[in-house]
């Protein structure tokens, strides 16, 4: 047994070294982290004769890392187990890395070895001890030899056992308590000391990347393994899915490289990027796991939603006249191509276009196939959905319908899909762009800006149908065909400097070159549907801050009272049926408009050089949650993390 192993141990050898440890104070208690051994932890239990778990909280942590978890003396400044003149008072019981040192190891050609620390230990070169380092060499080696521990477990010590860590920083900011705790390898790395700092935030930007692949690994095998009905739609949308997870870690790795690259990643005192680079990556871990169960959820959903294709579909009708208050300069039709609005929601049409979405966005930007292929079959048999919506005492009546579009080549395959919504009441009317995607092989070719041209002729469209379920009469503007679409609203990220958020700034420049501006300032946040308490909890609310941008699309609905106005129709579609989420959005934004006094429509950047001007008059990411939304959770979450 393991507890007879380390008795037998202690029998065979005892380091005696306390005179010499109160000479030099204890100097390998302070920045040093003491490991226990495989079974270690019981044996002492036993000696000491008290529980398991008290031990634990009493005097130990874990230490979890990417190759396995290891207990340790407690990450405090100062050992729980020393008195006040660096005597163990727990001798019996001394753990075997702390009684044995000055012995040290090292791992050569998958053999463990050992020596005597000539460095670290002062009485190493004290005269007066000599017979002790004798001692430890004679009789602490082959005792420690005897041991047979693992060798996974000395390579897991080997990792950190030669580095130095600032206790007293680690108590202040890790620690939560006295009791049991877990830290990670990689966040510990973050308080070498003593000039180790650079050695070890190297070694924790390998550990995260190895994190992160093993987090893909478990996703990736949890959604391969999923028992599900063998149809096309699940066949697709897995591998949709599996795709979509091995472009999120190719991402993180990428996002711990360009912090890798960072100026002062090695060189800071206070390591403050290297830690945002470990909370991000355990962020981003954290999502990998939820990802793969939230997938499969998904899976199930869509073979309950497209069992098989319908005997009689419905057909998807082309688009092909586009009116010119629609396009941002010529508008060119890609060669072979053909772009059809999907009526269907059991279909072919909607199975695909949604893997296709499905494929691009994540798993927090998109609805589920159910939801989806609700929305579109109400949409068709309803002609639109008329609800009650609105704010307390502003109780009104919106018409709404989903629009999803794809684009077929000549052998019928689909290379691009969009989706959004058309929302009106009786005086107004905007059109919400929610997400569109292209095949990754053929961006950048004209595809995504003819699309959207088309989605908004859809929706423009559609509005007849509004008219007759709302008995108004929209104004529209002459033409082939004629305008009643009032403007578009979309939503963008705000831009982040930081290594990771290049993705960010770059799609300024495509909505810059949709024709749309930003209405600033004006605290808008994506709605968190899912809330539903009655009062509101800011630790439970989830939207996400961002900039939502317009775009007039008939005269005189180009300023920046119709985009407030479009604003506010996008939120009556997000509230509708009485979900309260959005109106704590709404009124967050209200209150910022009376405060922050009049917005303007602010043009977005198409390049570097309008980058900065239009930063100056809106903000970087951090300065606007801290700004604008500082009672946000996602603030505080990444204001915590920088």
């Amino acid at each position: 047994m393991a507890r007879d192993r380390y008795a037998s141990y202690h029998r065979t050898f005892f380091g005696d070294t306390y005179d010499a440890c109160a000479r030099c104070g204890g100097k390998c208690e302070k920045h040093k982290i003491s490991t226990l051994m495989p079974g270690e932890k019981e044996s002492m239990a036993r000696v000491l004769r008290m529980p398991v778990r008290k031990l634990e909280a009493r005097y130990l942590d874990r230490l979890d890392t990417p190759y396995g978890s290891v207990d340790i003396l407690k990450a405090k400044d100062g050992c729980n187990f020393l008195d006040a003149r660096s005597n163990c008072t727990a001798r019996a019981a001394k753990p075997v890395m702390c009684d044995s040192y000055p012995v040290i190891f090292s791992i050569v050609r998958n053999r463990v070895t050992f020596r005597i620390d000539p460095v670290g230990c002062p009485m190493v070169r004290w005269k007066k001890y000599a017979h002790l380092v004798s001692d430890f060499k004679g009789n602490a080696i082959p005792a420690l030899r005897r041991l047979r521990v693992p060798l996974a477990w000395w390579r897991i010590v080997a990792l950190f056992d030669a580095l130095d860590f600032d206790y007293v920083a680690i108590e202040r900011e890790l620690r939560h308590g006295p009791g049991y705790e877990t830290f990670t390898l990689e966040e510990i790395l973050g308080y070498a000391c003593n000039g180790y700092e650079a050695r070890a935030r190297r070694l924790g930007l390998r550990l995260l990347k190895r994190r992160l692949r093993a987090a893909h690994a478990s996703a990736r095998e949890r959604l391969l393994g999923a028992k599900l009905p063998g149809t096309t739609t699940t066949r697709k949308l897995r591998q949709a899915y599996r795709a979509r997870l091995r472009d999120d870690l190719a991402v993180a790795l990428e996002v711990v490289d360009e912090y890798g690259k960072a100026r002062n990643i090695l060189s800071d005192p206070r390591a403050t990027a290297y830690k945002e680079c470990a909370a991000r990556t355990r962020t981003r871990i954290e999502r990998l796991t939820e990802d793969a169960g939230s997938y499969i959820r998904r899976l199930r959903d869509a073979a309950r939603t497209w069992p098989a294709p319908p005997a009689r579909p419905v057909p998807s009708p082309p688009v092909e006249q586009v009116a010119r208050a629609f396009c941002v300069g010529p508008l060119k039709r890609p060669r072979g191509l053909a772009a059809f609005e999907v009526l269907d929601g059991k279909g072919r049409d909607a199975m695909e276009g949604y893997v296709l979405l499905a494929r691009t966005f994540g798993m927090d930007e998109i609805d589920g196939p159910e939801v989806t292929r609700h929305l579109l079959e109400e949409g068709r048999r309803r002609k639109g959905i008329v609800e009650m919506t609105g704010a307390i005492g502003e109780k009104h009546r919106i018409w709404h319908r989903w629009v999803m579009m794809v684009v077929r080549d000549k052998r019928g395959r689909i290379l691009a899909a969009a989706d959004g919504a058309v929302v009106a009441t009786k005086s107004a009317n905007v059109y919400y762009a929610s997400h569109i995607a292209t095949r990754s092989d053929l961006r950048s070719k004209g595809i995504g800006t003819w699309l959207s041209a088309l989605k908004l002729q859809a929706a423009n469209d559609h509005l007849p149908e509004a008219e007759a379920a709302l008995a108004t009469t929209f104004p529209g503007e002459p033409g082939a065909p004629p305008t009643k679409l009032m403007g578009e609203v979309a939503e963008i990220e705000f831009p982040d400097p930081s290594p990771g958020g290049a993705s960010s700034i770059r799609r300024l420049a495509f909505h810059a070159r949709q024709g749309r501006r930003v209405l600033w300032p004006c605290r808008y946040g994506q709605p968190d549907t899912n809330y539903v308490e009655e009062r509101f909890d800011p630790e439970k609310w989830n939207s996400v801050p961002m900039f939502i941008s317009y775009r007039g699309l008939m005269k005189g609905c180009r300023d920046s009272r119709h985009a407030v106005m479009g604003v506010e129709l996008l939120y009556d579609s997000f509230a509708a049926g009485g979900r309260p989420g959005p109106e704590w959005d709404r009124a967050h934004l209200r209150k910022g408009l009376k405060r922050d006094g009049r917005c303007a429509l602010v043009p977005l950047p198409r390049g570097d050089a309008q980058l900065r001007p239009f930063v100056r008059k809106t903000g970087w990411l951090l300065d606007l949650l801290a700004r604008y939304y500082p009672e946000h959770r996602y603030t505080r979450e990444r204001v915590k993390a920088k």
